[in-house]
């Protein structure tokens, strides 16, 4: 005899995709399931992007206020809570980010698609190398990417994905660098308005990290349970 639930014609179908991608992939020795990690950073670069994005809005805001007035000021003090709540979360996320790259790059070994040039290590240092640290990061996630994919494709090719965060971080390093250097002193509407840019910028950057981050994970755990299907 079946209960009512069993027998709902209603009830939505589950999809199983995702548990038997996680059990597949765990079968695979050495392989280490990033999926907790994800979710930290999800709600850490998550963070970053609404503070960043707010922290715009409310810039753009003080253009329409009068300077030295109290919506003004308030809006003032709004804007820098807003700012040091975004750096929190900006340097919080440091640790678990690279945690992930190493971790990311650890797998593509085990999974050994491709012979990979950059160690574990260097996914994280080569952020601290100057000049080089302008190219040879996105360098290695993208070996990493192409080594958890199951297609061949060049490891040159450069995915939209990680040009798009790439570029980003880039540009948010080179524009918060150029403000503090060439902006002329005594401006403080080009100082707001630089900001906005900023903030802008930021929000950008944290949310195409968070969908690379996600979907490298994806890449790595599918490509780990086809491996270990074979």
């Amino acid at each position: 005899m079946t209960g009512p639930l069993e027998t709902n014609p209603y009830r939505a179908p589950r999809s199983s995709t995702d548990a038997e991608e996680r059990a597949a992939s765990r079968t695979l020795p050495g392989f280490a399931d990033q999926r907790n990690l994800v979710l930290v950073l999800t709600g850490l670069l998550g963070c970053q992007v609404i503070t960043g994005a707010l922290g715009a809005i409310v810039l753009v805001a003080l253009f329409f206020f009068e300077p030295g007035s109290s919506r003004y000021a308030s809006f003032g003090l709004l804007s820098l809570k807003l700012a040091s709540v975004h750096d929190a979360f900006y340097y919080l996320t440091w640790i678990p980010f690279g945690w992930f790259l190493v971790r990311a790059n650890r797998n593509a070994r085990v999974m050994g698609g491709r012979r990979l040039y950059f160690t574990p290590a260097s996914m994280v240092w080569w952020f601290a190398v100057p000049i080089l640290n302008f190219i040879r990061p996105y360098q290695a996630v993208r070996a990493v990417w192409h080594a958890s994919s199951s297609r061949r494709a060049s490891s040159t090719s450069n995915p939209t994905l990680l040009l798009l965060w790439w570029a980003l971080w880039v540009a948010a390093i080179l524009f918060a660098a150029g403000r503090g250097m060439f902006l002329p002193a005594g401006q403080p509407e080009l100082y707001r308005f630089a900001a906005v840019v900023t903030d802008a910028l930021v929000a950008a950057l944290a949310g195409a990290a968070l969908v690379m981050v996600r979907v490298l994970q994806q890449r790595q755990r599918q490509r780990a349970a086809k491996l270990s299907a074979t």
